[in-house]
């Protein structure tokens, strides 16, 4: 049986200087980084925290390709 496990959904106030541009893809980023995340042995807690936060960049670039996030893209806004 797994466990319930909540994280809260990003917030734009409280990264002011970006903005939501283009939803294109976002789920897609989600779920690919989820999966890497428990592919690298993190537990499911973690893996979801990084597929929001990989999601979260998805939403300030335009169009599916290009608002793919890199690792340096999230070491910057996230750092680790």
């Amino acid at each position: 049986m797994l466990d319930e496990v909540f994280r809260p959904a990003m917030k734009f106030s409280e990264h002011p200087d970006v903005s939501l541009v283009d939803t294109t893809g976002a789920g897609d980023c989600f779920t690919g980084s989820y999966a890497f995340k428990l592919a690298s042995g993190a537990d499911v807690g973690e893996a979801i925290t990084f597929a929001c936060q990989v999601a979260f960049l998805c939403l300030t670039k335009y169009g599916a390709g290009p608002s793919i996030a890199s690792l340096e893209d999230w070491q910057k806004r996230f750092g680790a």
